[in-house]
This record gives C-alpha cells, structure tokens and sequence, in this order.
C-alpha cells in the first residue's frame, strides 16, 4: 500500500509541474496587439499590417479619432525617447510610424491600458 501511494504522489506532482509548466509558456507567448486585431478580424498572416483607413473600416471607428491617436503615438516616440526600446529608435522616422501604429493597435483592444486612455476618441461611424 505503501508504494501504490507514493506512486500516487509522484503522478500528482508531475501533473503539477507540467501544468505549471504549460502556463509559463502561455504566459511568454502573449501576442501583439496587431497580431490579436489579426487573429480577431480573420487576417493571415498574423503579422499583417493595415493602414487607418483600413483599421476604421473594418472596426467602425472614424479616421478622424484613429489619426489622433496615431499623432499622439509619433509624439509619445518624440518627447520620451528613453521609454522607446532601442531597435525601434534604430528606424529613426520609421520608429514614430511604427510606434504610432503600435498605439493606434492598441487603442482599438478593450483589454490594453490605452484603450482607456485613448477611448475618447473612439467613435463609431454613423451608418
């Protein structure tokens, strides 16, 4: 009886630590947000980009709020260049587009900080 439940335990302990296992890479493998609009609009592949005309389209938001918020993007890259991680300062005016687009993305996710923040520009289109 002895052995049946060590052995019990060592199937209970392995099932702990390969389950914990499973989460971290669940965790580490988090997506963009560019790709997550991909994933949720059906684009292939997920690394797709789109321009604002093409994301206001698709999401029924307005240009006009879609271009504040990638103008506020270019300024974040400008006025805080420390926060700007260093292969996207590499691109140089490519860098503000590319952070830009990076907020516009982010901004249209209900479950990201700037969604929040930048909600007061989301409007949806009048059909």
């Amino acid at each position: 009886m002895d052995n049946i439940s060590r052995y019990n335990s060592n199937i209970i302990l392995f099932f702990v630590y390969f389950f914990s296992f499973i989460k971290l890479i669940y965790i580490n493998i988090k997506m963009t947000y560019k790709q997550d609009y991909n994933r949720k609009y059906g684009f292939k592949p997920l690394s797709k980009s789109h321009s604002l005309k093409d994301i206001s389209k698709t999401t029924g938001y307005e240009l006009k709020g879609l271009k504040v918020i990638y103008k506020k993007g270019q300024g974040a890259f400008f006025s805080n260049p420390s926060s700007v991680r260093p292969h996207i300062k590499a691109l140089g005016k490519g860098g503000a587009d590319a952070w830009a687009m990076a907020r516009v993305y982010a901004s249209i996710n209900p479950k990201s900080k700037s969604y929040k923040v930048d909600k007061i520009h989301l409007k949806k289109k009048k059909k």
